[in-house]
């Protein structure tokens, strides 16, 4: 291989880097290799050959080149970011020691922890801060990881989209940004690449888990949730996710169980029994409506939520008195709950001057 003319140093780096671009890192490999021929101290160019080595998985090439660029040009952060991401253990640890000493951040876990540890106080400051990270540190993990975990605590979900890509990208391997990103998908209404990450860590995260049932009974696969989520499914949520799915496909026994042991276990008494009844209602299981509001109203028998849904199915069942007493009740205790006057309009005619009205 001969060396190039320096004429055509500039054009071939160029070429070699939308090479890598479109994933053909052993031909732009080629090409820097040839360069270095011509010009062997180029910090750039042993930095290419380190990010193409290190995407392939060869740590230890990727070593190699990157620090013969971090002897070149000693004060670029992206050298000693990519160094830091394929350094594991003492080695990683002594580096980061020696990159605090120059003042470049690494955008290392250490330097994510606060951020990740604030976002259950502040989600918005805690953005604020990976955004910062991110900047220092563009090519890191951990900063677009803590950018999308922020943003996902935020309800941003399109926002959290690109910085868990990244970090999916960056570390496939990281369960948490694995589950982040499925949920982020779930979320954003894309169920088949979401299902592909979550469903092989259902079996060791009980929040994967969770978050495959859900998505699975949103997309209307009641019987795929129910499997997934097992008979023993103890704990609150996904007690209560089992009790929404069974509700769903129109088991009605089995709802109320999960429910029952979902309540014992923590769940919301009231937003389940609300969501239970609902689920029934759209399995047409209607008549068991009031066996779910029973649960909540064990636990609560004055809310005004739980009640003027009771009267509305009442309603709808042809007993308006009935419905109608309970909506005098709710109305009475609780003057500001305004879907117990419209459910009231609705079960009685009004004429002028009715205190209703």
């Amino acid at each position: 291989m001969l060396p190039p003319k320096t004429t055509e140093i500039k054009p071939l780096y160029a070429r070699a880097l939308d090479l890598q671009k479109q994933g053909k890192g052993a031909e732009a490999l080629a090409i820097h290799q040839r360069i270095l021929l011509a010009q062997p101290k180029l910090a750039e160019v042993h930095f290419q050959i380190g990010r193409i080595h290190a995407e392939a998985g060869h740590a230890e090439k990727a070593e190699a080149a990157l620090r013969k660029a971090l002897a070149l040009k000693p004060g670029e952060a992206a050298i000693w970011q990519a160094l830091a991401a394929v350094l594991r253990g003492g080695a990683a640890k002594k580096l980061a020691r020696e990159a605090a000493k120059a003042g470049v951040v690494l955008g290392t876990e250490a330097e994510a922890a606060p951020i990740l540890a604030g976002i259950a106080r502040d989600p918005a400051k805690a953005e604020a801060a990976a955004l910062a990270l991110v900047k220092q540190a563009p090519q890191a993990f951990w900063p677009v990881f803590a950018l999308g975990q922020a943003r996902l605590a935020r309800g941003n979900w399109a926002g959290a989209l690109g910085a868990l890509e990244a970090a999916h990208a960056r570390d496939p391997h990281h369960a948490e940004a694995a589950l982040a990103l499925g949920q982020c998908l779930a979320r954003l209404d894309q169920p088949s690449r979401a299902e592909a990450l979550l469903r092989p860590l259902a079996g060791s995260s009980s929040r994967a888990r969770l978050a495959l049932a859900r998505l699975l009974r949103e997309g209307l696969r009641f019987d795929e949730a129910v499997a997934v989520l097992g008979d023993d499914a103890a704990s609150a949520a996904l007690a209560a996710e089992l009790a929404l799915a069974e509700a769903a496909r129109g088991h009605v026994d089995a709802a109320l169980e999960a429910a029952t042991r979902a309540i014992s276990a923590g769940a919301d008494p009231v937003a389940l029994s609300l969501d239970l009844a609902r689920g029934l209602q759209g399995a047409g299981a209607a008549a068991a409506m009031p066996r779910a509001l029973e649960l909540g109203l064990a636990q609560f028998p004055g809310d005004p939520r739980l009640l003027t849904q009771l009267a509305a199915h009442l309603q709808s069942d042809g007993a308006f008195d009935r419905a109608a007493a309970i909506l005098d009740d709710v109305i009475a205790a609780h003057p500001g709950h305004a879907p117990a006057y419209l459910s009231q309009v609705s079960s009685r005619k009004l004429s002028e001057g009715d205190p209703l009205l």
